[in-house]
């Protein structure tokens, strides 16, 4: 299920960070919510969209542009992507993979942090 909803700055925040890709898993878990500078966090929303398997995930992940302070909603951690992550669409899933949300089956060691 692919869902996404809009947001409203709650801090006067000038601008409004776009929700970029938003699943929510099969099975319950945490929420992971990711944001970043708007390359990185595109180039790992088009890799992740690639994945037909990750609707089978235990939680919710969302990719945001942008730093968010106050994202509307409760999550179990965050990750920021900067300009220079190298493969940010395997931090990601190593992120996923350390809160149990993905088995780290494919996912390199060094991206799990």
């Amino acid at each position: 299920m692919f869902d996404s909803a809009p947001y409203f700055p709650s801090e006067g925040i000038p601008e409004i960070p776009i929700i970029l890709f938003s699943v929510k898993g099969a099975h319950s878990g945490p929420r992971l919510v990711v944001t970043g500078e708007p390359g990185a966090v595109r180039q790992a929303a088009e890799r992740l969209w690639d994945l037909s398997g990750l609707i089978a995930m235990r939680g919710a992940l969302e990719l945001r542009e942008g730093r968010v302070h106050d994202f509307g909603g409760y999550a179990d951690d965050m990750l920021h992507l900067d300009a220079e992550s190298p493969s940010a669409h395997l931090r990601v899933l190593g992120r996923m993979a350390a809160l149990g949300m993905i088995s780290g089956r494919g996912v390199p060691v060094r991206f799990i942090h």
